[in-house]
């Protein structure tokens, strides 16, 4: 017999309202309204309570700098470098793209350090082709840490001002019939990967002129600072070479090993004369037959630190022992700008023997404490010989439950506890601030310069000082009249060597790398200086051409 689904009684499968006063379902009833109370809670937890603790949680993870984070992101600084390419501060770092003077890039990236050095010719290129004027020296391109032109068989001068540096090619000087990109790259790592022996310090730059082995018809310029103290001791400036490219682990020699170069120190400024393009840096010896020998140079004592933001309590601050050297400050503002750091006290020379390590003590000021409470730290000798751009971190924290809008504390530095003579007190305050502000300055320089004489101009000019003159109205009076009368000796060897066939032209070299750049003001210096040697014959060389400044 069928079953007859449509009689079938139903009712019994839909009962749960018909059994009020079953236990059974009365629990499932109460455990309903409990689910519905949690999902109220739950709710109100959501959407109430944790977005404030996520921003409370987010606000201190911001301000606080913690020890590990902060140690990477220096570390960082070794790893990676970043091409600053925002519009307000590149107007401090390459200009006013309007002007006509600089190039200036307007994107921005990370640039990875193992491909850096060739990151920056493969832009220069691209820069050189879609160049359209022919007006080389009122065009230049730059990037953090490197600088290149275009120059032909003119000549001309590049300047990395920013880092003390500056390369002039003298007219003539170019052996290639077609126009040449020249660039200056500022090696940017810690000295210690460099291979310079341990018995040497580091006080200059490392700088690589390029295409690396590029040749020229007359030596070019190159001129950087250093920091050694030269002053009380006899100091002898030792340069070395390397062949190398930037991005290639370097082999250095000394480069009085080659007759075809000359080094000239002048104070602080060392002026090479070069018949190719290498990579220069110079030291000093500590060590000579193992005799140690006491070498002293000139630190720049810079504080940096964490932006001080409303309601934040965590501060970092950083301490530079670097070279006294423009090179040195430049490379630290550039690691300071990727951390976002301000700058919290005026730089503090400290003169720097080779022989011991640093004793920095920070003693901050009311309510502010060093996390940890270690407020002595050392930086080590060796550091310090090599240049290794590594700040001195302390982190201060105070109450939260307090208003705190700013911080005073004082970083003392000593060398052997010498307080009188090796010792430096320096004030730190820093105050809340609400956004930092990039820095602003006008940019009155050229990166890519004429010489300011031209070729037949200085050909004749040379011609009339390169012959001896009885009453020494020559070459001789030049270098004296421009300061370098104690490095005549040294043109005199390389004459007799026949090394060299114008120290006249040389001496040109030198006067147009230092003028002012204000032409005007240049072209009467030089009138000035033939005019006080009584060579007329040279003055009238000079008015006949009727230069226009």
């Amino acid at each position: 017999m069928e079953e007859d689904y449509n009689q079938t009684d139903v009712t019994p499968y839909f009962t749960p309202y018909s059994c009020a006063n079953c236990e059974c379902c009365l629990a499932v009833e109460g455990s309903g309204i409990v689910l519905l109370v949690s999902c109220v809670l739950i709710a109100f937890f959501l959407f109430a309570v944790l977005p404030p603790l996520i921003a409370i949680f987010h606000r201190r993870r911001k301000s606080r700098p913690h020890k590990e984070n902060s140690e990477s992101q220096i570390q960082d600084l070794n790893d990676l470098e970043t091409v600053e390419l925002n519009s307000n501060v590149l107007q401090r770092e390459t200009g006013n793209v309007n002007e006509g003077y600089l190039y200036v890039e307007t994107e921005c990236e990370i640039i990875n350090k193992d491909s850096a050095f060739r990151t920056c010719i493969e832009k220069a290129e691209v820069w050189k082709s879609a160049l359209t004027s022919t007006n080389y020296d009122q065009n230049a391109f730059c990037l953090p840490y490197f600088r290149a032109g275009i120059f032909d068989k003119r000549g001309g001068s590049l300047t990395f001002e920013e880092a003390g540096i500056t390369l002039l090619i003298p007219p003539g000087a170019i052996q290639q019939p077609t126009p040449q990109l020249i660039y200056i790259y500022l090696h940017n790592g810690n000295q210690n990967s460099l291979g310079i022996t341990s018995n040497m310090m580091a006080t200059s730059p490392v700088v690589f002129c390029g295409p690396s082995g590029m040749k020229f018809n007359e030596r070019v310029l190159l001129s950087y600072q250093h920091c050694a103290n030269i002053i009380n001791n006899n100091v002898e400036l030792i340069t070395l070479r390397t062949e190398t490219e930037p991005d290639q682990i370097p082999n250095f020699y000394n480069l009085s090993d080659d007759n075809d170069s000359l080094t000239l120190v002048k104070g602080n400024t060392v002026t090479l004369m070069l018949p190719h393009f290498t990579g220069h840096t110079t030291v000093v010896q500590c060590e000579q037959e193992s005799v140690p020998i006491v070498q002293e140079k000139w630190l720049d004592l810079m504080l940096f630190s964490s932006q001080m933001q409303e309601d934040e309590y965590y501060l970092q601050v950083r301490l530079y022992c670097s070279n006294q050297t423009p090179d040195a400050r430049y490379l630290i503002l550039e690691d300071e700008r990727l951390l976002n750091g301000s700058m919290c006290s005026p730089t503090t020379p400290f003169l720097f023997a080779h022989v011991s390590d640093l004793t920095v003590l920070l003693n901050p000021e009311g309510d502010w404490t060093v996390t940890g409470g270690k407020t002595k730290q050392v930086i080590s000798r060796k550091c310090l010989i090599e240049n290794v751009r590594v700040p001195c971190v302390y982190l201060l924290e105070y109450d939260k439950d307090k208003m705190v809008t700013s911080t005073k504390c004082r970083v003392h530095v000593t060398q052997d506890e010498r307080e009188e003579s090796h010792g430096k007190i320096i004030d730190v305050l820093v105050k809340t601030q609400k956004s930092a502000e990039p820095e602003k300055v006008p940019n009155t320089r050229l990166v890519r310069r004429r010489l300011l004489l031209p070729y037949p101009l200085r050909e004749s000019i040379r011609k009339k000082l390169d012959v001896p003159n009885t009453l020494g109205k020559d070459w001789k009076h030049l270098a004296y009249s421009i300061g370098y009368d104690d490095c005549i000796h040294q043109w005199e060897d390389q004459l007799r060597k026949g090394l060299i066939f114008s120290p006249t032209n040389e001496l040109l070299n030198i006067w147009e790398s230092t003028r002012s750049g204000d032409e005007k003001h240049d072209l009467e210096e030089i009138l000035e200086i033939f005019k006080n040697m009584e060579r007329l014959d040279v003055l009238s060389d000079i008015t006949s051409l009727n230069l226009t400044v």
